[in-house]
């Protein structure tokens, strides 16, 4: 796990503990609910740029590879 991973989990811990301390039921809920939903769509957003950035950088290795070959210069889609 590296040190991004390590320092959300913290937050998320004491977010955890924060939440103890609400009495209210259905408002902690509310919040547990709200986090939840945040920290999928951060995941989903991070998850979408590593997929296309990983995709972009074996495309421009796919084609640094031909070049070094010699093979003429292809378009590569997927």
């Amino acid at each position: 796990m590296d040190d991004h991973d390590i320092d959300v989990s913290k937050k998320l811990d004491r977010f955890d503990e924060t939440l103890t301390g609400i009495s209210d039921p259905s408002l902690r809920a509310k919040l547990e609910k709200d986090m939840d939903d945040i920290v999928g769509e951060i995941y989903r957003e991070n998850s979408y740029y590593y997929e296309k950035y990983y995709r972009e950088g074996f495309k421009d290795g796919m084609q640094l590879m031909l070049e070094c070959i010699g093979e003429p210069k292809t378009t590569f889609s997927f």
